[in-house]
């Protein structure tokens, strides 16, 4: 039986960006399938400002293999064209998405075995499932927090944590919420799960109703961290990764994280279908983590 946790890790890619003056980034992104209609497109999802000023974006994949018990091998797919990024109109939502369906095909076609998974809107928290949690409730993050990784394997590293804020709330009246878990560099558009182990809360008939068993959704996109400069100004900590490969000895991280609510991303695809209809095709559904 397949943990679901495990299987987020072939949703999860490793983006190693190079900027036009040669210097080398590292990023997170995740596969993402939205559903229109009869219609679906998959989305590769990251923050906008991973892409800052950058020529070129290494995409690592996990390669499909029947061998279990041995090295997990990667493939990796070299994006030079930044054409078809598409970003969040509004700007003060660091956010992008973009299409890997016919990148994915072009690289079956050259001979390489990408194994992946995605997350769907099902695996996505609902506005009516936002009042079942509190301010403090368990969150997981998977990415490559300063560019660390299990390159033998291929796997990204998870970081547990809790919700800093409500997620019902708006923070300071920007779609996002806090959580208590350090995002040093490198973990920028990491995605945010909502951990829940033992009890699983839901509605029924406008009831809160509670079960036993293990759940884990959908609730956002990691994109900036906090840090504390020795005169006490709060600073939200938001640039191409890597540029600096340690924060100044002058800030202080404060362990909290700043994260995108996953109705943004949502609507971002929503937008995408709009000005980019989809076109009616027989194209196979990727494999859900389930």
């Amino acid at each position: 039986m397949s943990n679901y946790l495990d299987d987020c890790a072939y949703a999860i890619v490793r983006l190693t960006g190079l900027t036009h003056d040669g210097k080398e980034t590292i990023g997170t992104g995740f596969l993402y399938t939205h559903i229109f209609g009869e219609n679906a497109i998959d989305f590769l999802v990251t923050n906008a400002h991973c892409l800052t000023d950058l020529k070129q974006i290494e995409i690592t994949f996990s390669q499909e293999t029947t061998d279990k018990n041995s090295e997990t091998k990667s493939e990796t797919v070299i994006l030079l064209n930044f054409n078809w990024w598409f970003y969040h109109p509004d700007t003060k939502i660091d956010l992008c998405i973009f299409p890997t369906t016919y990148l994915l095909n072009e690289s079956k076609n050259f001979g390489q075995k990408i194994y992946h998974k995605t997350f769907y809107k099902s695996n996505c928290i609902t506005e009516e499932q936002l009042s079942l949690f509190g301010a403090v409730e368990n969150v997981v993050v998977i990415g490559y927090p300063g560019g660390l990784y299990d390159s033998y394997n291929n796997k990204p590293i998870y970081k547990t944590g809790t919700t800093a804020t409500s997620l019902a709330l708006n923070y300071l009246g920007k779609r996002e919420f806090l959580i208590n878990s350090s995002a040093i560099v490198d973990s920028s558009g990491s995605p945010v799960l909502l951990s829940e182990k033992g009890l699983i809360q839901s509605k029924f008939m406008d009831q809160r109703a509670i079960t036993p068993g293990e759940k884990y959704t959908l609730i956002g996109v990691l994109y900036s961290y906090l840090t504390q400069t020795l005169d006490g100004e709060i600073i939200n900590t938001l640039r191409p990764e890597s540029e600096l490969p340690t924060i100044s000895r002058t800030h202080i991280p404060l362990q909290i994280s700043n994260v995108i609510k996953v109705e943004c991303l949502i609507e971002l695809c929503e937008l995408f279908a709009k000005k980019f209809p989809p076109p009616t095709s027989s194209q196979t559904p990727s494999s859900a983590i389930v």
